[in-house]
């Protein structure tokens, strides 16, 4: 049986206040809700070596900047449909498969995970032949905090 887990690449974003976290979440409480919510996350800057404290600084500025202009998309249900055509051609070679959303703003890429799981319920491809984890989600699309 094949895994599948779904996350998004980073969880520290301001502006998912609101559409993600609820209104007035400190930012030290972030990676607890998210956590409640998916079972793996991306952080690729650590691949390279541990960030320093200016580095994060700079990350900061960064996603506040119009440079995260680039991760304001959503997808639709028909693109991400096709992505769960090419999931079930890869379920039976691979043993685990991560999925990681990298659309940040506006809490977009939680958005994508939880209609990506929808779909793969939907589809029947989170049944028999892989485990699904993720977002915990009920049939409104709705987070659980």
């Amino acid at each position: 049986m094949s895994e599948i887990l779904i996350g998004t690449c980073g969880y520290f974003y301001k502006d998912w206040v609101g559409p993600v976290y609820p209104k007035g979440t400190r930012q030290e409480d972030y990676l607890s809700l998210y956590a409640g919510c998916f079972s793996t996350v991306e952080l690729d800057f650590a691949y390279y070596a541990m960030p320093q404290a200016p580095q994060l600084a700079n990350m900061i500025q960064l996603w506040g900047s119009e440079s995260a202009a680039r991760f304001d998309y959503l997808y639709n249900d028909k693109e991400l449909e096709s992505w769960g055509d090419r999931l079930r051609r890869i379920v039976l070679e691979a043993e685990r498969i991560l999925v990681y959303f990298n659309n940040h703003r506006k809490g977009q890429a939680v958005e994508n995970a939880q209609t990506l799981m929808q779909l793969l319920d939907k589809t029947g491809l989170s049944g028999d032949l892989m485990k699904v984890k993720g977002v915990k989600h009920d049939t409104t699309g709705n987070l659980p905090f």
